[in-house]
């Protein structure tokens, strides 16, 4: 007997506040935190809320996925 049900990720991406400097950079970021939830996707569900560069954004986003 297999277990369908997939695990449940919450997937936080980190960015120093500097970086706002390049506005390219935090697309990229989350481009590539994308492609990651999309290859997790055969075996998790994942919750990507964005890039995160201000400790209330990862505050906002743990506790998101504490609730959840």
């Amino acid at each position: 007997m297999t277990d369908s049900r997939r695990a449940r990720v919450g997937l936080l991406g980190l960015m120093f506040k500097l970086y706002d400097r390049w506005p390219e950079v935090e697309p990229k970021q989350a481009e590539f935190a994308q492609e990651i939830a999309a290859t997790l996707a055969p075996f998790a569900e994942v919750d990507f809320p964005g890039v995160c560069n201000t400790a209330q954004q990862v505050e906002g986003a743990v506790a998101r996925f504490e609730a959840e």
